[in-house]
């Protein structure tokens, strides 16, 4: 329960660093945070406009689960995703899931399967 703990408050403190990084060039795109630890579920997505074109959706989505963290969608910007972040910040490979990848193909990564 003690790394879950942990794991939950340093998503919430991953994603708000991440957030100031990621403001979009535009005013009129904000970008959001929702940190859900009841579910274990921790989003970033972007809403506005841009040249009259509707900008809206998630580009990152991370989820806690029997005591990993899985990384269910990863549209970031960064050079070894998300989940090099979260390596880099303390958190095991084998306590990342990259789930976004189908389960046969897990086994080729450095992460967990499952």
């Amino acid at each position: 329960m003690e790394k879950l703990t942990h794991y939950k408050q340093l998503l919430d403190d991953l994603l708000s660093d991440y957030l100031l990084q990621c403001l979009f060039p535009t005013p009129l795109i904000q970008t959001y945070k929702v940190a859900d630890h009841e579910s274990g579920n921790y989003l970033l997505y972007r809403t506005g406009w841009t040249n009259n074109t509707r900008n809206y959706g998630c580009f990152l989505h991370l989820r806690l689960h029997n005591e990993k963290v899985y990384i269910e969608y990863d549209g970031t910007d960064e050079e070894l995703g998300f989940a090099g972040l979260l390596v880099a910040a303390g958190i095991p490979k084998s306590d990342i899931v990259l789930e976004y990848h189908l389960p046969s193909k897990r086994p080729y990564t450095d992460f967990a399967l499952a």
